[in-house]
């Protein structure tokens, strides 16, 4: 019988521009460009973005206000905001909307977190996590070190071998991921790079 694998990929790191954008306006510009519900949310991210990336008080509130205003492209906007904001407050938030989404938007927001998740919130994480160790294809670009030990404890506890991305597979019959088949001679990054 066959051994379940869970196989990790990672890809190139995309690039954000934004990053700078508004690195030198002054707080208060910012939170008057993010407070403004005439500017659609697409033109009010990058503020919103920098105010996180400063660490400013009052971020996690206003994300609080994006999550729950039904909109998706806000609900977006806060999870990414968070995510930058990175303090124990912020991520607790995301792993507790995290534990009332969708299965679609909970992978979202795991994944989130396990670039930014430190051991203090390992646990909580780990207790998530579990509906993503499945036999497949899995993308860990940027996880912490944290994030991926505490996917293969639950892998472990699952019964699935994990396979990091570039390693040398040494099959003896070909595995169906759902998608696509991997050979015998395939290795895990030739066969992410052709997906």
């Amino acid at each position: 019988m066959r051994e379940a694998s869970l196989f990790l990929t990672t890809s190139a790191r995309d690039e954000d521009r934004s990053l700078s954008a508004f690195s030198k306006t002054p707080t208060e510009s910012l939170w008057d460009t993010v407070k403004n519900a005439e500017l659609h949310i697409l033109l009010r991210e990058p503020a919103l973005i920098e105010l996180a990336r400063r660490k400013e008080p009052g971020v996690d509130i206003f994300c609080d206000s994006l999550v729950n205003c039904g909109d998706p492209e806000c609900w977006f906007t806060a999870i990414k905001a968070l995510t930058v904001l990175n303090t124990y407050d912020s991520v607790n938030r995301l792993l507790s909307i995290a534990g009332l989404c969708n299965l679609a938007d909970r992978r979202i927001i795991l994944n989130a977190v396990a670039r930014v998740l430190t051991s203090a919130q390992r646990e909580q994480f780990r207790r998530l996590v579990r509906f993503l160790a499945n036999p497949g294809l899995l993308d860990v670009t940027e996880w912490t070190p944290t994030a991926i030990r505490m996917l293969s404890a639950v892998c472990e506890e699952k019964g699935l071998k994990v396979i990091p991305s570039g390693s040398q597979l040494t099959l003896t019959e070909p595995v169906d991921t759902g998608e696509t088949s991997i050979s015998k001679t395939d290795s895990v990054q030739s066969f992410t790079e052709q997906n």
